[in-house]
């Protein structure tokens, strides 16, 4: 039995695409409504006991997002979030502490446009192996 092309439930019963694609089944156009998913994956970054403060992460459209610090290290880590309204100007927002072979999961309670996370070690002369993942889930729009 042959498929035929049918419109995704989210589109607009108006919107035709002017250009027939190849159909992938199963797969919603861009613009539908829906969570898509994106990740940042910051790989073997060492900490000291001086501040680490990883690349701002620009969660304006996220509607739900969290950091997790996995410690591969020796060393206990802490691990703050920090908000901002301009990616200039942070404040500190959650913190955890991590312990060696562990993993911590950040979720900031307050909402501001850009958002980083700071990494440092409890004593001064201890140093530390972490992975960070940045997960976030967006509400696409649509282009009306």
């Amino acid at each position: 039995m042959r498929k035929t092309w049918r419109r995704p439930k989210c589109w607009p019963a108006c919107r035709r695409p002017r250009i027939w694609p190849t159909i992938v089944w199963n797969v919603l156009p861009p613009f539908c409504l829906g969570p898509a998913f994106h990740e940042e994956f910051f790989p073997n970054v060492s900490v000291t006991y001086e501040r680490l403060e990883l690349l701002a992460q620009r969660t304006a459209l996220d509607t739900m997002y969290s950091y997790a610090v996995v410690n591969r290290g020796e060393a206990p880590v802490v691990a703050q979030v920090e908000i901002s309204p301009d990616g200039v100007h942070y404040a500190p927002d959650e913190s955890i502490s991590v312990q060696p072979h562990t993993t911590g999961v950040l979720v900031p309670k307050r909402y501001l446009r850009y958002t980083r996370l700071v990494l440092r070690t409890l004593q001064p002369a201890q140093m530390s192996l972490v992975d960070v993942y940045f997960q976030a889930q967006t509400r696409m729009q649509t282009d009306r």
